[in-house]
């Protein structure tokens, strides 16, 4: 990667584009638990925006901007994460702009457990992308468990579970967010026993 930077100059801009892209893949596709990766991708995303090669026509996707604050969450940039949502947001488009920098937001705040800061965020933002909803909601119930928020918490789930049930076409995601429910409730049980 040090050799694309060194020669950038000499390359058209859609030559880069197409580099970091593969790079970018390559990096997606490395083993994930391997900072050193993790760090790489980050850096180069950065870079790459940084130089508008991944915006088109003023735009950034949204799930690009996601996976670089996961990215930046991985690995505990937390600083360097909230200043590029800061910076970069208004590349998002408008219609999904409020809730991608929302979501993104309260995942950085949950990693450092800012819970105060999150939780009225995730609270008060309807998010338009379901599975983005499905996650809102599923990172909220990791909160009001871990701050022990047990009736709030046992409401929400119930809540969850209706909302889950009436979606009719998020494929896998049905079950998968139903064994979460069915987890935080028998923890949920558990804990009230033995209290």
């Amino acid at each position: 990667m040090e050799t694309v930077y060194k020669y950038e100059k000499h390359f058209t801009e859609t030559e880069l584009k197409d580099v970091f892209i593969v790079y970018q893949l390559l990096y997606s596709q490395a083993n994930q638990s391997d900072l050193l990766y993790a760090e790489k991708a980050f850096e180069l995303y950065l870079h790459a925006i940084g130089k508008k090669y991944f915006i088109e026509n003023n735009e950034l996707s949204r799930f690009s901007f996601s996976n670089i604050v996961s990215i930046g969450i991985k690995l505990k940039e937390f600083k360097k994460t909230e200043n590029f949502i800061e910076q970069h947001q208004q590349y998002i488009n408008n219609d999904f702009r409020e809730n991608t920098v929302s979501f993104n937001l309260s995942k950085v705040w949950y990693a450092q457990k800012l819970y105060k800061k999150a939780m009225p965020t995730l609270l008060q933002t309807e998010f338009k992308d379901v599975i983005w909803n499905l996650n809102a909601k599923h990172l909220l119930l990791k909160m009001l468990y871990e701050t022990q928020e047990i009736e709030i918490l046992q409401s929400n789930l119930i809540s969850f579970k209706s909302y889950i049930l009436r979606q009719k076409k998020i494929g896998y995601h049905k079950e998968f967010f139903l064994q979460i429910i069915h987890n935080f409730q028998y923890f949920n049980n558990y804990f009230a026993r033995t209290g």
